[in-house]
């Protein structure tokens, strides 16, 4: 009965897993997308400003975007 409910157990537990990681991956393309569409906001000449406010990023956070592509 035991060995039953550790089965059970640990086959809940592997799909949740597996679930966390395929959302991990979702947020990282969504991610990757509004990096995209940041970046190519700055070249069109879009202000720091303004690439804030869209993207819905702190100042923090837009820094982190710019140094993941060394643009800082």
């Amino acid at each position: 009965m035991a060995d039953s409910i550790k089965d059970t157990e640990l086959a809940a537990l592997r799909e949740t897993v597996k679930k966390l990681d395929e959302a991990k991956r979702t947020v990282n393309e969504l991610l990757t997308q509004r990096d995209i569409h940041l970046l190519a906001a700055k070249k069109a000449g879009a202000s720091w400003k303004e690439l804030q406010q869209d993207g819905d990023l702190t100042p923090g956070g837009l820094r982190k975007v710019l140094q993941r592509h060394n643009l800082l």
